[in-house]
């Protein structure tokens, strides 16, 4: 009987450590995050058979319990969201068929973040590059919650507007567009242009075999050599030059069509990437390709295919790019980012600083129009540089709003003082 309470005790204490190891953690991270007004949630990824125990122990230690199971929430992944082209559309409808149950989404970019923000209620951003995107989301997400607060000090009673004299003085700037050259950024992998299984034309020990895995051999090199006496089919042999992946091994015996070897062949080499549906009129052959692979190789090239037919599962057009590769160094699945150039087109290079959120929660920007009146225009970003922002929607030449543009409204005559 002591040895079971012994051995009963030496589980409890190892029970009690790792949720008071928990619990003393969660408290850490409860201490640094309290600064800056952050909670610290948990996941539903605990320790096997002791999620209740888990998630208590976070709550000991400060921490705030996030869901249970797969069951209490519906989580939308990034890739559901990749190659969606209405996303605004998407998150409406996952919300009005579900009002009731916590949405979670994984966000990449804050193009989903606008479409998502007034359907979901958890954002999650651990997928986001932060790099590009952390100083626009600042100037972004405090005019969210400006734009939010402001609602519980409207007044929902109509009142008459009222008229002053005196013209607001806005700081401007004459921003001319230049011409900008944009880039599709796909996920792609490398591709042998050929790979194919040689086999016997007839039954036989393989007595011989004329390369070994990994080797490099021209075209009709003899591969497996058969122990049999008949006309023409005694010897397999390589139909192109490329790479062994594999071979049998001499003494092993072969039927008819069964396989000799597995050769590859690596130049060129092609990249294969899925255009999203949205983006794939402003793709064509020989466009211009840059790719960057996992390795830290970076290649330069052409498009050489472009798919007319869709995939009925993602909804993306394939595209190929074929790489000079002489020497093999490319290798065959590799991971790469793509980047097509497209065609060039005028863009404004602006600060983050000066966007805005209308009414209806669009982002854009104030300008001045002819009759030295304020204007909301509605901008597409195009990429965000450690320069500043690069957007499109605004006409060529415009005389853009830097300093004052949240305290005019639209069609607000103001004075300008242009720097």
């Amino acid at each position: 009987l002591q040895k079971e309470i012994l051995t009963a005790e030496r589980v409890m204490i190892n029970y009690l450590q790792t949720m008071s190891g928990i619990a003393t953690k969660t408290e850490s991270y409860v201490k640094i995050a309290k600064k800056f007004g952050v909670k610290v949630f948990d996941t539903r990824k605990t320790i096997p058979l002791f999620r209740y125990e888990s998630k208590y122990a976070v709550h000991v230690g400060g921490g705030f319990n996030h869901r249970m199971g797969l069951y209490d929430g519906i989580l939308i992944k990034e890739n559901h969201l990749r190659y969606l082209k209405n996303l605004n559309k998407f998150f409406k409808e996952v919300r009005d068929s579900n009002p009731d149950t916590e949405i979670i989404a994984e966000i990449e970019s804050l193009k989903q973040l606008y479409s998502a923000i007034d359907y979901i209620d958890v954002a999650l951003l651990d997928n986001m590059n932060l790099t590009k995107n952390i100083r626009i989301s600042l100037y972004i997400l405090v005019p969210i919650l400006l734009w939010m607060i402001s609602g519980f000090f409207k007044n929902d009673s109509i009142q008459e507007p009222i008229q002053s004299s005196e013209l607001f003085n806005v700081q401007t700037v004459l921003s001319i567009a230049e011409e900008y050259q944009p880039y599709i950024k796909l996920k792609a992998t490398t591709k042998s242009e050929k790979r194919i299984n040689v086999k016997a034309k007839t039954s036989g020990e393989v007595v011989k075999i004329g390369a070994v895995q990994g080797q490099y051999v021209q075209k009709d090199t003899v591969l497996c050599s058969l122990g049999v006496v008949e006309l023409n089919r005694t010897e397999v042999k390589a139909p192109f030059s490329g790479y062994i992946e594999q071979i049998v091994k001499p003494g092993n015996f072969l039927e008819r069509g069964q396989v000799c070897a597995t050769i590859i062949q690596l130049d060129p080499i092609s990249l294969v990437a899925g255009v999203p549906e949205y983006d794939i009129n402003k793709v064509r052959i020989n466009q211009n390709v840059y790719v960057d692979l996992v390795t830290g190789q970076a290649i330069e090239g052409k498009l050489t295919f472009v798919s007319k037919s869709a995939s009925p599962d993602t909804r993306t057009f394939n595209v190929e790019s074929q790489i000079n590769n002489p020497n093999g160094i490319i290798k065959d699945g590799l991971t790469a980012e793509i980047s097509i150039e497209i065609d060039k087109v005028k863009a404004h290079k602006i600060s983050p600083s000066i966007l805005l959120l209308n009414d209806e929660g669009k982002l854009g920007i104030r300008v001045v129009n002819l009759g030295n009146l304020a204007q909301f225009i509605e901008i597409e970003i195009l990429e965000d540089s450690e320069e500043g922002l690069w957007v499109t929607g605004i006409p060529e030449e415009v005389e853009i709003i830097i300093q004052g543009q949240g305290f005019v409204e639209d069609g607000q005559e103001v004075i300008t003082n242009r720097i």
